[in-house]
């Protein structure tokens, strides 16, 4: 057998966020006798998946940020590409990606991709910001030999086009990994989760998880719980995850005297384990490219209240994702998860059958991307 694919992910760091749990899921899938992955990380910093990766044989290379300095970002990520003998750079970096994708081009890099995995980059609309954004879809376009993306959404908000449009666009699906699904036992977590948390038998547990952005909504999330505690006063509002709002949140957390009732857990390991362990899992953000936790939960069976700027390729159409406007007040909000507290659970091959119809296991994924990654190699 010859050497390995070498493939390079352009990411900002690997921390916990739906990008990085896929590129994981993927990475603990891949046959590592015929994929080599590295990353390239604009962070000094220990991201949440470095360890993993460097346990599963992969290698993190870090770069200057290019906020800071672009020409020595472009000299490192220069001579990555040249001296580390990568056959496909495979960018995550949104509009970005423009320019990693020109770099890789010049440097002669095979197998470019440009991955979509939002549907904005959530930074103003002004004049200078509309350029930079057209000036890197033309460079995405002309340096680029694939687009993917995890929806037609998030698509058509970088490239322009829906993979009808455009043979080489492609929606790749955030896959999961669906053996975890035989080990979901809703009851037992549910104890599991109560007990560790201290809370009685009794409680609602409303869950979220998302990392601490404005994208997240985290102030609507609270506004909803307060609406949603006037109902049941024994529920619980548990959020996962960290980022840079965390404080200014746990701060409302406490002028809206609801510090007793809302529990931040943090960055964690066992998502499938508090997916199942939820009755209700809200999820009002302002925009997404598709919303991996989501699939997570419906897959843990868990009756979800979205935001309908969350795409509809989200739904596993088994009755669980339920969508909502933004523009409804956070007492429709509470009033709808209130409805759904005590709605019948799912049975398990239910679940798993929809999985596979909608091709959100995550060996559909990685087998799509080893065809990508392949293609003009070898």
């Amino acid at each position: 057998m010859g050497n390995p694919i070498s493939v390079l992910h352009v990411i900002a760091g690997m921390n916990r966020g739906g990008a990085e749990t896929l590129l994981m899921n993927i990475f603990r899938k891949v046959d590592k006798e015929k994929f080599k992955f590295s990353f390239l990380v604009h962070s000094g910093t220990e991201g949440h998946f470095d360890k993993e990766i460097l346990e599963l044989g992969g290698t993190i290379f870090r770069a200057e940020n290019p906020k800071k300095n672009l020409k020595k970002y472009k000299e490192e990520l220069r001579s990555i590409l040249e001296n580390k003998g990568i056959d496909v750079v495979h960018s995550h970096l949104y509009s970005f990606s423009g320019y990693i994708l020109k770099v890789a081009n010049d440097a002669n890099v095979p197998v470019r991709i440009a991955h979509s995995h939002n549907i904005q980059d959530g930074y103003s609309k002004g004049i200078w910001r509309t350029l930079y954004r057209n000036y890197m879809r033309s460079l995405i376009k002309k340096n680029s030999t694939d687009f993917l993306a995890c929806s037609k959404e998030a698509c058509i908000s970088l490239f322009g086009k829906s993979p009808e449009q455009n043979s080489r666009i492609k929606i790749i699906k955030n896959g999961i990994d669906i053996s975890l699904l035989q080990l979901i036992d809703r009851e037992n977590f549910r104890r599991d989760v109560i007990s560790e948390l201290e809370l009685n038998e009794g409680s609602t547990m409303i869950g979220h998880v998302g990392s601490f952005t404005k994208q997240k909504n985290h102030k609507q999330i609270l506004d909803i719980f307060q609406e949603y505690l006037e109902k049941d006063p024994n529920s619980y509002l548990i959020l996962v995850g960290d980022g840079p709002l965390k404080g200014e949140i746990i701060n409302k957390v406490s002028k809206e005297n609801l510090t007793n009732n809302v529990i931040f857990l943090g960055i964690r390991e066992d998502i499938p384990r508090l997916m199942a362990a939820f009755d209700l899992f809200l999820f009002p953000s302002l925009f997404e490219g598709l919303g991996i936790v989501l699939i997570e939960a419906q897959a843990a069976g868990t009756q979800c209240v979205v935001s309908d700027k969350v795409p509809t390729e989200a739904d596993l159409n088994i009755d669980l994702l339920n969508f909502m406007s933004l523009d409804s007040t956070s007492k429709e909000w509470s009033e709808r998860l209130f409805e759904l507290k005590h709605k019948k659970s799912l049975d398990r091959n239910v679940i798993m059958n929809a999985i596979n119809q909608e091709k959100y296991n995550i060996d559909f994924t990685v087998n799509e991307l080893c065809k990508i990654y392949s293609q003009f190699i070898g």
